[in-house]
């Protein structure tokens, strides 16, 4: 391995240990990342499989299993060779978290691509079925097992489309989603060690905005220095 791979290995897995402290900050588990050379030396990394099985954050509402998030990354270093940036992340949004099955909607970054918004939106699902679970947590009585598995047993499908969410700086980050998933859906989550986390890393970045933390975060409105 040459001395530039190593470099980047070791960026690599520093990103890596930064995605793993944001979803224990909002789930209080810990989930493993990991990361291999793919086409073009860059670096892939998604949350480790377990048994084979695509790797999926569950993420609850009064303990039932609602939603599921699926990250992943390609990684590459920025023109200057100097810091970690971002190819491409995708964030996929499942229903009980079944990763086998189509996405409600997935919120992507691709850095390369002129033919499309950088950062974009696909929604999968038909607007009844987010509904549906956004109904769940405001209506249903979460102590009735049997009435959560029928209400969301099924769901309709519906289409694929861009819809932007901003250029290169605005590509959203997975504190971004998982605080609007937070939010939208009143998930559960120790909130006093979530908003700790978001403070932390949001000092964090102003201190070091060069870092690969910098990458992750450069959704928060200040000018991307990765080109």
């Amino acid at each position: 391995m040459t001395k530039n791979a190593e470099q980047l290995q070791a960026l690599v897995a520093e990103f890596s240990a930064d995605l793993a402290a944001t979803v224990e900050a909002f789930t209080g588990q810990h989930f493993e990342f990991s990361s291999k050379i793919v086409e073009n030396g860059s670096i892939s990394i998604r949350l480790k499989q377990i048994e084979d099985r695509v790797g999926i954050i569950p993420l609850s509402w009064n303990g039932h299993v609602i939603l599921g998030l699926r990250p992943t990354f390609k990684c590459t270093w920025d023109s200057t060779h100097s810091f970690l940036a971002v190819e491409n992340s995708s964030f996929a949004v499942h229903a009980q978290a079944k990763s086998n099955d189509e996405p409600l909607f997935r919120v992507e970054y691709d850095r390369n691509k002129s033919n499309r918004p950088s950062s974009h939106f696909h929604v999968h699902a038909h607007r009844d079925e987010v509904a549906h679970l956004l109904g769940l947590t405001k209506k249903l009585d979460s102590t009735n097992d049997q009435k959560i598995k029928k209400f969301t047993s099924e769901f309709p499908r519906l289409s694929k489309i861009h819809f932007p969410t901003g250029g290169h700086r605005f590509r959203p980050s997975l504190e971004d989603v998982l605080e609007s998933l937070r939010q939208e859906f009143n998930l559960d989550t120790d909130l006093g060690r979530w908003k700790t986390h978001l403070k932390k890393v949001t000092l964090e970045m102003a201190k070091d905005p060069n870092s690969s933390r910098y990458t992750r975060l450069s959704s928060n409105g200040i000018r991307d220095t990765r080109e």
